[in-house]
């Protein structure tokens, strides 16, 4: 099952010429720096991260895609 904001996501690409996407990157760090990012919705104390509902590896693939046919943008500016 895919997210909200991936299904969001699709819908704003189907509108808009560019999209940019914010905390979708689905790990806890910066793979250019090694660093941790500090904007991810689940990294708030006491708050668990979980996969059930969604499948995450789908979503990370699509935003992926999306990115590299320059639809989206991921990084931080």
């Amino acid at each position: 099952r895919l997210s909200t904001g991936i299904l969001m996501f699709t819908l704003a690409s189907s509108l808009c010429e560019q999209v940019h996407l914010y905390g979708f990157w689905p790990f806890g760090w910066d793979p250019n720096t090694g660093k941790e990012l500090p904007y991810h919705y689940y990294d708030k104390k006491g708050t668990k991260f979980t996969t059930k509902w969604q499948d995450s590896n789908c979503s990370s693939r699509c935003t992926q895609t999306a990115s590299s046919n320059s639809a989206s943008h991921t990084a931080p500016e």
